[in-house]
């Protein structure tokens, strides 16, 4: 989304206290967004509001049941940023709990979206921009690009390319990620 398209968008950002999360939160709201980020651990409050002062911050467990789709009902955001990523950190190693985040979770995100998308006038379409991993490619000599055969080596980048791969299906009917 262009600078132009965020201003005055409701964007909903899931994983906003993550390494990226606090850097995207700040450039939606310098863009004009309207920020709503959604984090695990309320220790992380406050380095996301020194970056991104004017987001509306929620501390929420996103994969308990029927969360996803409150949130999305509620907010009815223009856009959604999925930034969610169980299992860099060292203290991540619950496979369940990266399958659940990583793989389920974005295609819970994507469903729901659909729901609301139908629901919402044209012009006002939901847009989902979901963040994978380059983890997902495995050790690679040279360059990385969309065509490099993927060859995960952790239960973090198996469950990544899986949530990749269930948002690209998705894709195929309808949903814009």
């Amino acid at each position: 989304m262009t600078e132009q398209r965020l201003a005055g968008a409701r964007v909903l950002v899931l994983g906003a206290s993550g390494f990226f999360g606090a850097w995207v939160c700040r450039a939606v709201e310098l863009a004009g967004g309207d920020v709503h980020a959604v984090i695990r651990n309320v220790g992380n409050v406050e380095s996301l509001r020194r970056r991104a002062p004017g987001a509306v911050v929620a501390i929420g467990d996103l994969a308990a049941p029927g969360t996803i789709d409150d949130l999305i009902g509620r907010l009815k955001p223009t856009a959604v940023i999925n930034l969610i990523g169980y299992g860099v950190d060292r203290d991540e190693r619950d496979p369940a709990a990266a399958r659940r985040l990583n793989a389920e979770l974005p295609e819970e995100l994507g469903m729901a979206l659909l729901r609301a998308e139908s629901a919402l006038p044209p012009q006002d379409g939901l847009r989902f921009l979901h963040v994978g991993s380059a983890f997902e490619y495995g050790s690679v000599e040279g360059a990385v690009s969309e065509g490099t055969a993927c060859r995960p080596q952790s239960d973090y980048a198996e469950t990544k390319l899986d949530g990749t791969g269930r948002l690209t299906k998705l894709h195929a009917e309808g949903l814009p990620v």
